[in-house]
């Protein structure tokens, strides 16, 4: 992200405090997080809250997907526009969510990505879904992976 929109630096500190504050949330190794240059950013998804606590825990902005239908809520998808969030079509992909994010990827940014495509809450991992490899091929950036718990 060129500029960070201010949107995003509020969200980014409002969602730091209630992660600390209300959740324990803890991070292992955050010595690691912060690294110059592209990383494609791989976790498991327990929570809709990932995505914002995974970025507050970065000290630069990041970018992630979000499921295409959530860009048609009005205030939502405002938000989520001004974020670069990407959005993506789980039944049907597109290439423009590949190009979108390898040319982040390319930019020196960090995309965050949840493998398994989809929430799994008792704590299982999930396959992977088709085409994960693709980004990481395709883009030649390193993978970070992340593990959530709770």
């Amino acid at each position: 992200m060129a500029t960070v929109p201010l949107t995003y630096t509020i969200a980014h500190r409002v969602f730091h405090e209630l992660a600390r504050g209300f959740f324990d949330f803890r991070i292992v190794g955050a010595d690691r997080l912060d690294f110059a240059g592209p990383a494609l950013i791989c976790c498991n998804h327990a929570s809709f809250l990932d995505p914002p606590f995974i970025g507050q825990a970065f000290p630069m902005p990041i970018h992630f997907f979000a499921r295409k239908t959530l860009f048609d809520n009005p205030v939502l998808g405002w938000l989520l526009r001004r974020w670069q969030v990407i959005p993506i079509d789980r039944d049907k992909p597109d290439a423009a969510s590949l190009k979108t994010t390898i040319r982040m990827l390319k930019q020196g940014e960090k995309v965050l990505m949840f493998p398994e495509g989809t929430r799994c809450t008792d704590g299982e991992l999930l396959p992977a879904r088709a085409g994960v490899g693709l980004f990481i091929a395709k883009s030649r950036a390193p993978v970070l992976p992340v593990r959530m718990y709770g």
